[in-house]
């Protein structure tokens, strides 16, 4: 046995994954077709193929899949559970 001093990272969390995605300039992370104008410190994933355009935005999450949109503020990431599980409930 080694010991070991690393750092935990939750990868399946939207934080988690700005955190350790590759940035811009203005700290933003952006999967697929999208366009960041005056944006900063924002997570941007688009599953489609149709552009996803964000303006004006700060330390934002915005997911867009064929299962649906997220959008919320980067400190609102812990209520991803949260959310799915309402969203569950509201299809009984």
């Amino acid at each position: 046995m080694v010991d070991a001093d690393m750092e935990w990272s939750d990868l399946d969390s939207w934080e988690a994954q700005w955190e350790i995605g590759s940035k811009d300039a203005d700290g933003n992370v952006a999967h697929g077709n999208v366009l960041l104008l005056d944006s900063r410190g924002c997570l941007v994933r688009n599953e489609l193929g149709a552009p996803l355009a964000v303006a004006d935005a700060t330390d934002l999450i915005v997911v867009v899949s064929s299962s649906g949109s997220l959008v919320m503020p980067r400190a609102s990431a812990q209520k991803t559970g949260l959310i799915r599980n309402r969203i569950a409930e509201s299809k009984h």
